[in-house]
């Protein structure tokens, strides 16, 4: 079974960010490029926070173990 991915984007960026990559990774990964809480399409459902961004990504992840990418 592939890896588990999330990859997070930076600032004021999307998941859309990740695109090349997504592409570059094939199917060797199972891999999600979410859009942050205040980014993206969830720009206008939640604020921006850590708090959110922490809270998202952990609803994310579950119970499974998982590797988290990024930039800023």
């Amino acid at each position: 079974m592939p890896a588990e991915l999330i990859l997070v984007h930076g600032f004021t960026q999307t998941g859309r960010s990740w695109q090349p990559v997504l592409h570059a990774l094939g199917g060797r990964y199972r891999a999600l490029a979410p859009d942050l809480p205040g980014h993206g399409d969830f720009a206008a459902r939640r604020p921006a926070s850590f708090a959110a961004c922490d809270a998202y990504l952990g609803a994310l992840a579950g119970d499974r173990r998982i590797t988290l990418a990024g930039y800023s």
